[in-house]
């Protein structure tokens, strides 16, 4: 199992921009009917004809991860910008906001994102055309963004607590409270969670995580 990438990307622009740009990135990949808000497929497209272990090389090399945004949800819709929030796999799509930033230069695309696992990435790149900025961004911030989500159910933020807990990364290592958030996570359905959850009744040991 991939370590996920948790990702929120801002789009500002003009409204007519982002209206296209949102229509566009409404699609499925090739290898999953269901429909996704943010497809890099349909604003990057996976060239027809590549098989199953051909999409990884391929999705490494032009979107920067595998298997695209998973996941996917549109949180925040204004005139001026739209918010998504997604997961990748083992990291962020650098290559795909690249490619995205020159193909719709009058927009720019500024992503936060940060690897909870293992707290390897906590990181903002912001495109517009062909500048590409990255800069380093807070583990605070990042888990007070978690906690507030949480708090108000977000199973993804929860899950994402349960482990910042549990590892000790950017909070006081805390068992009760990783088990805890880990629960309301799988509560609504989380697999991670659920199996974190079922992996620790398992085995007994928090070592085995």
């Amino acid at each position: 199992m991939p370590n996920w990438v948790s990702n929120v990307l801002t789009v500002t622009g003009e409204k007519v921009e982002l209206e296209k740009f949102k229509s566009l990135a409404v699609g499925h990949y090739p290898w999953d009917e269901k429909i996704s808000v943010l497809c890099f497929h349909r604003l990057i497209p996976v060239p027809p004809g590549l098989n199953a272990y051909s999409y990884h090389d391929w999705t490494i090399k032009h979107w920067g991860c595998r298997y695209g945004s998973g996941a996917a949800s549109l949180d925040v819709e204004s005139e001026r910008e739209l918010v998504y929030w997604f997961e990748s796999a083992n990291s962020p799509p650098e290559e795909f906001l690249k490619a995205v930033g020159k193909l719709w230069p009058n927009l720019t695309f500024t992503n936060s994102f940060v690897e909870p696992i293992n707290m390897r990435f906590a990181w903002v790149h912001e495109v517009q055309g062909d500048s590409f900025d990255s800069r380093p961004t807070s583990i605070d911030a990042a888990i007070t963004n978690w906690r507030e989500e949480a708090e108000i159910g977000d199973q993804e933020a929860q899950y994402n607590l349960g482990v910042c807990f549990f590892y000790g990364k950017g909070v006081k290592e805390n068992m009760d409270e990783a088990v805890s958030w880990w629960a309301k996570a799988a509560a609504q359905g989380h697999d991670d969670a659920i199996e974190a959850i079922t992996t620790m009744a398992n085995c007994g040991n928090e070592d085995e995580l």
